[in-house]
């Protein structure tokens, strides 16, 4: 599904590009074999190691002219440049720096672009490229890690968003929260409200990181109909989350450990994770989720000794 969404994305940036309907698309650059292979690396990279967030630093978009389907033009490429709106970007020497499918990955997957986050290093990876660079190497790098446990850094930011709706049906709301949620919202909620006339109503609330401001408003507005909505700036407190893998009888389940300031907080199930095992097992969902429990518990003791 997530491979589908950055194939979906760059067409859509590809058609606009040319200014012609997305079903008349010519991939040029994703047709070709080392594009298809990026493309779904990247989603299944994702799928498998599930991080709470991706942030990138400003992307170097480097300089000259490139050689297309339609002949030579500036770089960026028309659909990098529309891929990467609202990104961050810089030039430099090198030529063609990032691609179309390399603006889809960023611009479908990364959470935000800031400088390099503090965090306690658990892993680097590193993808070459085959072009000699005359200034420096033609790499990809990749840092995983889990968040530092400092107090004043537990503080973030994130962005509310909030409409009040009165004439959408009960199955559009449903929708609603899906579509936002699976373009990156952190949390969408919906509270009853009373509106002007003495009209019951709905107010769809929901969080997001500033870069995904604009997109998840326009997703909001498109599916409820809503004239208008407001955002606002909020800071909150966050604890320190990883993801970690156990297995039970049923097949492997990832766990959400939650930690403040080396505290334990809280320790969850992933629901997916116990709903597909509990559909390919036909045991009773809350069986699945209390043996993953007990065996996130026995890890964590275990750690603890």
């Amino acid at each position: 599904e997530r491979a589908l969404r950055l194939f979906q994305r760059l067409g859509e940036a590809e058609a606009k590009a040319h200014g012609m309907p997305v079903e008349r698309v010519h991939f040029h650059e994703v047709g070709a074999i080392d594009s298809i292979v990026d493309l779904v690396g990247a989603a299944a990279a994702v799928e498998f190691l599930a991080p709470e967030r991706l942030t990138c630093g400003p992307v170097n978009l480097g300089s000259g002219r490139v050689r297309m389907a339609h002949g030579e033009v500036p770089i960026p490429a028309p659909a990098t440049a529309e891929l990467l709106r609202g990104v961050p970007v810089f030039g430099g020497p090198g030529g063609e720096l990032t691609t179309p499918t390399g603006a889809v990955i960023l611009a479908e997957l990364v959470d935000e672009y800031v400088e390099l986050p503090a965090m306690v290093l658990e892993g680097v990876g590193y993808g070459l490229g085959k072009k000699d660079l005359p200034t420096h190497p033609n790499a990809l790098r990749l840092l995983r890690g889990r968040s530092a446990v400092v107090r004043d850094q537990t503080r973030a930011e994130v962005m509310v968003i909030e409409a009040e709706i009165d004439d959408l049906p009960g199955e559009g709301f449903g929708f609603l929260m899906e579509r936002l949620l699976a373009a990156g919202a952190l949390d969408v909620y919906f509270t009853p409200v009373q509106m002007k006339k003495s009209r019951p109503g709905t107010l769809v609330t929901l969080l997001c990181r500033r870069p995904k401001l604009e997109e998840l408003a326009g997703i909001l507005l498109t599916e409820s109909g809503s004239l208008g909505c407001r955002y606002h700036a909020a800071s909150r407190f966050e604890a320190e989350r990883e993801i970690l893998e156990v297995p039970t009888a049923f097949g492997t389940v990832r766990i959400k450990r939650a930690r403040l300031d080396g505290r334990p907080l809280a320790i969850a199930p992933e629901f997916e994770d116990c709903r597909r095992l509990a559909l390919a097992s036909g045991a009773p969902w809350r069986e699945v989720y209390r043996a993953a429990l007990l065996a996130a518990e026995l890890a964590a003791g275990a750690l603890k000794s």
